[in-house]
Order: structure tokens, then sequence, then C-alpha cells
């Protein structure tokens, strides 16, 4: 037997998507990105809401599904129409016989006017018009989640590409700034080369060094030209746009409201992907119930009045009335098994979103405890970076007070300046993956957990 899914009881009477799929048009969603407390980032996503060309194909495919919904409703309610003809005939009068009778025409002429109006309906007795109703219902609330689904991918893009760009960008600033210390440390390698100090194997180990950082500068160059490109297909903007917006000073806090232990799997409702795949198969549901409505006899009424005369001046005369009522019943006997094979489909066709209902329910879990593991080792991760720049930090302002006092030499304050860039990098890449394991979270969970920020005080 198959079991009834949860579905939305109505459709709204209105889905607006003049300004191509405005937030609030769809269920709300918290401002969880606010909490990085970055004002480039809450401007680059409140962009995508607006401009983005995969949310307004989404959006139109909405409005689609919508009107495909009133189009399946619509056998609910009688059909009333109204016409006018007018018909002149003009046949032989010795049609079919063979008269010499006197006074009769050799052809017959006839006018008639008529201005009617017609009711018609359908009397859906074994739920068949109501089923294909229910099963559109649900399609175009499935529609809407995929809608949501396009939103948040729009979204997490734009939030990703944005901490791409700020890795890279901080890549490329420590690179250049290590290529000048690599070259200050061969220029004082070389001194001492020439006074027999060291050796040829540590100068062109240094040279190699250099050359190979180097190189790393043209390739984060193009990396952030790639990164700004993908940002303005995203954005729906050109690249002066986008340039325009990221032309501010970029600092997101990177250590946010922790996520809380023991988040309710009741979370996972919110997940677009999971709430369509509910719908899609309330929807096959129905097409069953439709399919079998379709064995039974069928009843349509249809009444039919107006005015009719042989002269469109006579034509409002109230005398010239005329009615009509037809009802009739129509049973399907035989129609070479295509009814009961389309029962079977739609029972097949049933099945198949079951199973993948089953499994989008399975990928949801997965896709949680992943993401939240995954967050919680870039957390240790990140921490413990933080510490390594403290040691660097510390390392180079004890080689800085030594030279300064004479006790040390200048290349161990250049090799401590040159550690403390390398762990900044590695510092600016933890950064970035934090980002995206928190992202990931969010997307797995269909959003957010936290509530959206109290706005600011007036």
């Amino acid at each position: 037997e198959l079991q009834q899914t949860q579905a939305e009881v109505e459709l709204p009477a209105q889905f607006d998507l003049g300004e191509a799929a405005q937030p609030d048009t769809l269920r709300p969603m918290p401002r969880w990105w606010s909490a990085y407390n970055d004002p480039v980032l809450d401007r680059l996503v409140d962009t995508p809401l607006t401009r983005n060309l995969d949310l307004r194909a989404a959006a139109a495919r909405l409005v689609e599904v919508q009107n495909q919904y009133r189009i399946a409703r619509a056998p609910e309610r009688p059909s009333i129409g109204i016409g006018f003809d007018a018909n002149r005939a003009n046949t032989p009068a010795n049609t079919g016989f063979t008269s010499d009778l006197p006074g009769v025409p050799e052809r017959l002429e006839n006018d008639t006017y008529s201005l009617y109006g017609s009711i018609s309906y359908e009397r859906d007795l074994w739920g068949r018009i109501r089923s294909q109703s229910n099963a559109a219902e649900s399609e175009f609330f499935a529609t809407a989640e995929d809608l949501r689904s396009v939103q948040i991918g729009v979204l997490a893009e734009t939030i990703a590409i944005y901490f791409e760009l700020l890795d890279l960008e901080t890549q490329l600033r420590l690179t250049e700034e290590s290529v000048r210390l690599l070259q200050e440390r061969i220029d004082l390698t070389d001194e001492r080369y020439d006074r027999g100090l060291v050796t040829s194997f540590e100068l062109y180990s240094l040279r190699q060094e250099f050359e190979s950082t180097r190189t790393n500068v043209p390739l984060l160059e193009a990396s952030i030209a790639d990164a700004h490109g993908r940002l303005s297909v995203v954005l729906g903007l050109y690249p002066d746009e986008v340039a325009a917006l990221l032309d501010a000073e970029r600092s997101p806090d990177f250590v946010i409201t922790p996520i809380p232990a023991g988040l309710p799997s009741d979370l996972l409702q919110a997940r677009p992907d999971l709430a369509a795949a509910t719908h899609r198969l309330e929807a096959a549901r129905q097409s069953i119930g439709a399919a079998k409505a379709s064995l039974f006899p069928s009843i349509s009424m249809t009444a039919t009045g107006g005015l009719q005369s042989g002269e469109l001046t006579a034509l409002l005369n109230t005398s010239q009335y005329f009615t009509n009522l037809t009802t009739s019943l129509f049973a399907p006997i035989f129609q070479g098994g295509a009814l009961r094979a389309n029962v079977e489909v739609t029972k097949a066709q049933y099945e198949q979103l079951a199973a993948s209902y089953e499994k989008t329910l399975r990928t949801a879990f997965s896709e949680v405890g992943v993401t939240l593991e995954g967050y919680e080792k870039q957390q240790a991760r990140y921490a413990m970076l933080l510490e390594e720049r403290a040691t660097a930090e510390a390392s180079l302002q004890a080689q800085e007070a030594r030279y300064r006092s004479g006790v040390g030499d200048y290349l161990a304050y250049l090799d401590a300046r040159r550690n403390l860039l390398r762990v900044q990098t590695s510092l600016a890449g933890a950064e970035r993956a934090l980002a995206d394991a928190r992202l990931a979270v969010h997307r797995a969970l269909g959003g957010a957990w936290i509530e959206d920020p109290a706005p600011p005080a007036a």
C-alpha cells in the first residue's frame, strides 16, 4: 500500500518573480554569512539574488510549473463560453430525388444566425481530475524547492570564490615579499661566498629556491584573474562592476559563532533537495490515483442556450430562444491494455522516486556528518597554525633584538622573516579551508541553524 507523504495544503495565490527570484519570495533565509562581519561579502551576496542568470532561469521554470498547475486544476470547475454563429446554405432542391412538381424551386437558400452561451462540466466521480490537480500542485512545490536549491548554490559559490580570492591575493602578496627577501638573502650570500664563508651548494640552493618562488607569481596572478572572471559570471556583472564591489577593505572574521553540538535531525527538512524529493514522491502517488480513475466511466454535462433567427435584425427577439442539454456517459471497454499499462507505469515511476527519496535522505545524513567532522578538523588545524604563527613572530622578534644588539647576524633575521611568511601563507590557506568547511555545513543543512543576527540599532 502506498504511503501518503506530507505536502503543502494550499498553493500561493501569487508568485511574483519579476525581480528574478528575490529571497523573500521563498522561505525566509537567515543571513548567516553576516556572521563574518564583512560588508564587502554582504554586498557580493546580495548581488546574485537579483542578477544571477541561473537563478532567473530557475525562477522562470517555477512560473511555468505554477501555470501548469492552474491548467491541471481548471477541469475541476465548469467551463463557460459564449459564441456567435452565422450560417448561409445554398443547395440544389432536387438533391436525392427527382420531382416535376410545379412551384418547387431549383435551389434552396437558408440563413441562420445564432447567439448563444454554453456551460460544460465533467463530474469527477472517481477523483481523476482531483488527483491530477494534486500531482501538479506537488510538482509546483518541488520546483519551488529546486529554485531554493539554486539560490543556495549561487550564494555558496559566491562566498567560496570570495574566500578563494582572499587566499590568492594574500598568497600573492606574501610570495612577492618572499621573493624580495630571497633576493636580499642571495645578495648577502654572494658576498659571503666571495669571501669563502659559504659553499657553492648553499648559494645555488638559495638561487634555486628564489627561482622556484618567483615562478609562483604569474601562476597566482592567473588564478586571481580566473577567480575574478568566475565571480563576474556568478554575479551577472561585468568585470569592472565586480572590481568596484571589491574595491574596499576586506577583513572577515574567521573565528565566528561555533556550531552547536547535537543539531536536531529536523534541520534536514530545510534541505531543498530533500523537500523537493518529498513533493515529487507525493506527485507520483497522486498520478497513480489519476491513472486508476481513468479505468472507470466518466460523466460530462453540457448546457447550451441562446437566440436563433433567420434574419440578423430579428436575432435579439427573445421569442427566438433555444436550449439544449446533453449528458454523456463514457466507459472504456477495450483499449488494448493501454489504461492498465498506464497504471503500472505510474506505479513504477513511484517506486523510482521512492528509491531516489531514500537515497537523498541517506545522502543528507551522510553529508551533515562528514561536513561537521571536516569543519571540526579544519578548526583544529587553524588553531595549530595560529600557535605556529605566534612562535614564528616570537622568533622574529628575538632575532631582530639580537641583530640590533650586535649579538646575532642579519642572515638569521632574514631567515626568521622568511619563516614567518611561510607560516602566514599556510594560515591564509587554512582560513580559506575553514571558511569552505563551514560553508559545506551550511549547504548540508540547507541554509542555517542560527538565528538571523539582529539589525544594528538606528
